[in-house]
């Protein structure tokens, strides 16, 4: 299930063009999450997905009290890395789990990271939060992909997006399954902040 709580529900819209069966999304507000949690705690829900947007509203704020890890989405750039800090000072405040993911970064040349998502690692050491290991990097499969409401793994599973994506569900598992989130996997949310 995923809540799309960011005004322009680009999650709601993009979802809405799949022509297959897929998760289920609905645009909303902050103020009725705890309420669509419990229903999904109720039907079973193997995954809750909170998408919200950027900056630090109330939604924002209703999102982090009841996710169970916090993905905190950052472009390697000098206004997202500040944004960033902002999120991760309030989440440090409310005590919530989190992981940084470094996305639309400059693709890797020659199997080295661009200078600018290093400078970024580098920057993002001081916030006391993991940074997962994986980056997204700016690809064009992204936009063919939201076009056809689809993930990259389905439009292309073959490409290093979807070799990407696959590797930091993985680092999302680790950190959702980490001693700090004590409820069943049915009740479990995640923000992406």
């Amino acid at each position: 299930m995923l809540a799309d709580v960011d005004p322009q529900h680009s999650s709601h819209y993009a979802l809405g063009s799949r022509r297959s069966p897929g998760p289920r999304v609905e645009a909303t507000c902050g103020g009725k999450l705890f309420a669509m949690k419990s229903a999904a705690e109720l039907r079973n829900t193997d995954l809750f997905l909170i998408d919200t947007p950027a900056g630090l509203d109330a939604s924002i704020y209703q999102s982090i009290q009841i996710a169970d890890l916090c993905l905190v989405v950052t472009r390697p750039n000098y206004l997202d890395l500040a944004a960033a800090l902002a999120t991760t000072n309030v989440l440090r405040q409310l005590g919530r789990p989190a992981l940084i993911v470094i996305n639309q970064a400059p693709a890797t040349r020659e199997g080295r990271e661009s200078s600018a998502t290093t400078k970024a690692r580098e920057a993002l050491r001081f916030v006391k939060y993991p940074v997962a290991e994986t980056v997204l990097c700016a690809r064009f499969i992204y936009a063919k992909a939201v076009s056809l409401g689809q993930s990259v793994e389905e439009a292309d599973p073959r490409s290093v997006a979807a070799q990407e994506v696959r590797a930091l569900w993985d680092e999302v598992a680790i950190q959702a399954a980490a001693p700090h989130i004590n409820e069943p996997r049915w009740a479990r949310a995640a923000a992406a902040v």
